[in-house]
This record gives structure tokens, C-alpha cells and sequence, in this order.
């Protein structure tokens, strides 16, 4: 499997899907080759709720800040997924921030407020209007 987390300027970021309700000209999935500073974010396959956690395990140490959910895909198209792990990361690791950046069309995309179900777990949401 192709890289499910990747580290950004001392953050990691969760890659969970490369689906997406839109195929904008401008992005980068596609101008970059799925690549990004040396991780390949093109999955085979979506990961699980415990590959996700698994491969934390392993990465979140003290010097990381923040923990996004993005990649090359709409993330809250597995907003189930995005909880799970959230609710995870809170319990182990309550100080970390939690943010998800996203188009903002998922409630859209499943016709119901989606930001019902992440009250409480995600700290913040960022939504890309480019």
C-alpha cells in the first residue's frame, strides 16, 4: 500500500481515500502524479480504521502538533473513518490537534449534516475555496 500517513512540516497527515465528488482542472492529484515531497498518496485501496490507528502508533511521538486528515481525496467521503480515528487519537492523545481539510462538499455528497457527527472530535476544519 502506497503511503497512508506522510509528515509535513512537523504535522502528519492522514491520506484515507483518492475519491473525490469533483475532478477540479486545478489539483494537484493530477498535475503531481499522486505524488507529494516524496510520498506516493495514489492508494490501491482505501486503508482500514486499523491499518489507520496502526500506522499512528508508530509515528505520533511528542513533537507532533497537529494531525490532518487530507491527502490526494476527499476525506469526509469516509467520514465514519475520520471519527473512528479521531475518537482514537483523542483517547491516546488528547492534546493533539485534530483538522480535516476538505472541499466542503460532503453533507452535500451524502444529503445530511455530516458536522453533526464530528462535534466534539475535530478541533477544526479547513475548506479549500480555490
Amino acid at each position: 500500500m502506497n503511503s497512508i500517513l506522510y509528515k509535513y512540516k512537523g504535522n502528519i497527515y492522514i491520506n484515507i481515500t483518492n475519491r473525490c465528488p469533483v475532478k477540479c482542472l486545478y489539483c494537484i492529484k493530477f498535475k503531481w502524479g499522486g505524488k507529494f515531497r516524496g510520498y506516493n498518496l495514489m492508494l490501491k485501496r482505501e486503508p482500514t480504521k486499523e491499518e489507520i490507528i496502526n500506522e499512528l502508533k508508530r509515528k505520533v511521538n511528542n513533537r507532533i502538533k497537529e494531525i490532518i486528515f487530507c491527502g490526494y481525496g476527499e476525506p469526509l467521503l469516509r467520514y465514519n473513518v475520520v471519527k473512528e480515528v479521531a475518537v482514537w487519537l483523542k483517547r491516546y492523545h488528547p492534546k493533539l490537534k485534530i483538522r480535516v481539510n476538505t472541499n466542503g462538499l460532503a453533507s452535500a455528497y451524502f444529503n445530511k449534516n455530516i458536522c453533526k457527527e464530528l462535534k466534539g472530535v475535530i478541533d477544526s476544519i479547513s475548506i479549500s475555496f480555490n
